[in-house]
């Protein structure tokens, strides 16, 4: 198995410990102690490696910005639409009363 690999099995692990029988432990003790029973008692520490460095855009405004996903130009004036005219609520109606008598 790749450095690579556990980590990206245990997102959350930032080191182990591999003895000289490639045998991966997560704790350093679990580690020597599965080594004193080698006759190579070695214990490689390996980190998470750093990740990548994001690139710059070189501006403040963002213009190089990866473009957006195209959207069908169906869909495209379809949320048009929708962002233009908000839905109205609907006007309240008052009650008819044929009974009362005007004065």
């Amino acid at each position: 198995m790749k450095n690579k690999s556990i980590f990206d099995l245990y997102p959350n692990l930032e080191v182990y410990y591999e003895t000289s029988d490639g045998t991966k432990f997560f704790s350093e003790y679990d580690a020597k102690r599965h080594a004193m029973t080698l006759r190579d008692k070695r214990i490689k520490k390996v980190e998470r490696p750093a990740p990548a460095p994001e690139k710059a855009t070189g501006t403040k405004t963002g213009k190089n910005k990866e473009p957006e996903a195209r959207k069908p130009e169906s869909e495209k004036e379809e949320t048009a639409k929708n962002e233009e005219k908000p839905e109205k609520e609907p006007e309240a109606r008052k009650p008819a009363n044929k009974n009362t008598k005007s004065k």
